[in-house]
């Protein structure tokens, strides 16, 4: 008997089968950097890829602002194409189900800056040099198989500010309640 196949769409669920692949994912993440000589992450649970993060709303790249003098390191999804400031390392905690994401160009872990006020209150920056609670991100599935949204530390959506101006336009910042356009992100591998 022939079966015909569904196509694969709707939410991506943390089933057993999509853990065992997570799983699996990791093993073949640490048998590759051992075999290309690549130092290993601290744990066998911990599974690392570079990367480049596309806002899904704008199709823009997000970079990390080396070069702003109020807040280096602030992310904001304005480039049109992946350079040394566009590229990261994402690491996943099989364990704790978290991330951490380590911009490339300044090699500083990104913060959800909890103790700023206003508009930059939860602003994502490339700044820290070890890993802590607001170092931590969550993802969750959407609607679309390569669209995928994250939460930080401050327990909101990551959202892309299109309605800022000038050099804050398109900033990153952990503040959405709800799942909408501006906080939907691809991550793609370097």
């Amino acid at each position: 008997m022939i079966r015909k196949l569904g196509t694969m769409r709707g939410r991506r669920g943390n089933t057993p089968v999509r853990r065992r692949l997570n799983a699996f994912g990791a093993v073949l993440v640490a048998l590759s950097a051992s075999i290309a000589g690549v130092a290993q992450p601290a744990s066998a649970d911990v599974a690392c890829l570079k990367m480049y993060i596309v806002n899904g709303y704008t199709g823009h790249v997000v970079s990390a602002e080396l070069g702003d003098t109020r807040f280096p390191g602030m992310l904001r999804a304005r480039a049109g194409s992946v350079g040394p400031w566009e590229k990261f390392e994402r690491c996943i905690d099989q364990n704790t189900d978290t991330f951490t994401l380590r911009s490339l160009a300044n090699n500083r872990y990104v913060s959800v800056e909890m103790n700023y006020t206003g508009s930059y209150k939860y602003m994502l920056r490339a700044r820290a040099t070890t890993v802590g609670p607001w170092e931590r991100f969550k993802l969750y599935p959407t609607t679309s198989y390569y669209m995928d949204a994250f939460k930080g530390s401050s327990n909101l959506f990551v959202s892309t500010e299109m309605s800022y101006s000038g050099s804050d336009k398109y900033m990153l910042r952990a503040r959405a309640a709800s799942m909408g356009e501006w906080e939907i992100y691809r991550f793609g591998v370097l």
